[in-house]
C-alpha cells in the first residue's frame, strides 16, 4: 500500500491545463469560513510549496484510474491506509477508490436530510444513517468507510461521520458562506428554490432532532456488519488543499501527493462525478436527484467547514477545454 474567502472562489485565481485535464484554483485562500483544528498552516511551508507546484504544473499526475475491482467508495481523507479490512478478514493491498466525505452511506444520509425524508422529531442520526444504508442496498449502490489508529470511545475516526451533529448544525451558522460555494461550484445550474428548500430540511433536522446519544462507532459498525470495506488509516492530518474531481472514472492520487512530500503533506479529495452518480442511482425524477446532489454537496461544505480552518485552497480538476489559461 501507499505510505478563501467567498470572492475568491467566486473569482477564481488559476487556470492550467496539460495533455488530458485542466485544473483551476477557485480558492486560493480556501473557502474562507471554518472552526476544525485541520489548517494548512500547520504543515511546513516546504510541502505545501511543493504540493501548490506540483498539482499546478503537473495536471496528468493529480488523478488515478479508479481500479475495477473497486466499485465502492470511501471518505476523501488524505491519510495513508494501514489496514483494509472486511468482517470476513484484511486485504493485501488498498484499492484506488472513489472518495466523497464520509463515504455514500453518509452522503445519503445527507440526502435523506436535505430533501426532508426524515421525521426530525423522532429519528436520530443513528437511524437516518441505518436507513440511508438500507437505501443503499436496496439500489445496489457500493460504499465503504474508514477509522483510524486512534479511534476510541464512541468515535469511529472518520470526521465526516463522528462529527456529523456538529456538521448539520454548522449548516445553519455557514449559511451564506455555502450558499455562495453552491454557486461558485455549480454555476447557474444551482436553482434558488430548491436550495432554500434544501437548507430548511437541514435546519428543522438539526432544531428537531435529538442527537446526545449519537454514535459514530455505531454507525462504522452497520457499515461493517454490511461486509463492506474499511480503510484504517494512520496517523495525523496534514492535509494542505481540497481537489474536486469531476472526471468520471478517476480519483485524487493523494499518494502521489503524499510521495512527492515524503509524507509530509496530504489533500482532501472529493469525486463530485460519484456523488453525482449516487443521486441518479437512488432517486427516479429530476427533482429529487437535484435535492439529493444539492444535499450531499451542503453536506461537504459543512464538513470541510467544521474540520477545517477554511484555509485549504480548493482546486477543481476536470476535462481539458479547448485552450489553457493561467491569470
Amino acid at each position: 500500500m501507499e505510505k478563501g474567502n467567498d470572492a475568491d472562489l467566486l473569482m477564481g485565481g488559476f487556470e492550467m491545463e496539460q495533455k488530458e485535464y485542466s485544473i483551476r484554483l477557485i480558492a486560493p485562500n480556501g473557502l474562507g469560513f471554518g472552526e476544525g483544528d485541520i489548517s494548512a498552516k500547520k504543515v511546513g511551508v516546504e510541502a505545501r510549496d511543493a504540493v501548490k507546484d506540483a498539482v499546478e504544473t503537473r495536471p496528468d499526475s493529480v488523478l488515478v484510474d479508479i481500479d475495477e475491482e473497486a466499485s465502492d467508495d470511501g471518505c476523501g481523507d488524505g491519510r495513508f491506509a494501514e489496514k483494509v479490512f472486511n468482517r470476513f478478514g484484511e486485504f493485501k493491498r488498498s484499492l484506488n477508490r472513489a472518495k466523497v466525505f464520509g463515504g455514500s452511506a453518509i452522503m445519503m444520509g445527507a440526502a435523506l436530510i436535505g430533501m426532508g425524508r426524515v421525521n426530525d422529531k423522532d429519528e436520530s442520526l443513528n437511524e437516518v444513517f441505518k436507513s440511508s444504508i438500507g437505501l443503499l442496498m436496496e439500489r445496489g449502490i457500493d460504499f465503504g468507510a474508514h477509522t483510524d489508529d486512534h479511534a476510541h470511545g464512541e468515535n469511529c475516526g472518520c470526521g465526516a461521520i463522528d462529527k456529523a451533529p456538529d456538521i448539520i448544525r454548522n449548516v445553519g451558522k455557514y449559511h451564506d458562506h455555502i450558499v455562495g460555494s453552491l454557486r461558485a461550484l455549480l454555476g447557474d445550474d444551482v436553482d434558488n428554490d430548491i436550495v432554500k428548500n434544501v437548507l430548511g430540511s437541514f435546519r428543522n433536522y438539526s432544531q428537531g432532532a435529538n442527537n446526545e446519544n449519537y454514535s459514530g462507532k455505531d454507525v462504522k459498525n452497520e457499515i461493517v456488519s454490511k461486509g463492506k470495506i474499511v480503510k484504517e488509516l494512520e496517523g495525523s492530518h496534514k492535509e494542505v488543499a481540497i481537489i474536486i474531481n469531476t472526471v468520471r472514472g478517476k480519483t485524487v492520487n493523494q499518494g502521489w501527493v503524499r510521495e512527492i512530500t515524503n509524507n509530509n503533506a496530504q489533500v482532501f479529495a472529493v469525486d463530485m462525478w460519484r456523488l453525482e452518480d449516487i443521486s441518479h442511482q437512488a432517486f427516479d425524477n429530476d427533482v429529487e436527484k437535484q435535492k439529493a446532489l444539492l444535499s450531499m454537496l451542503v453536506y461537504t461544505l459543512s464538513t470541510a467547514a467544521t474540520l477545517t480552518k477554511g484555509d485549504l485552497p480548493v482546486y477543481i480538476v476536470s476535462e481539458k477545454t479547448e485552450m489553457a489559461t493561467v491569470a
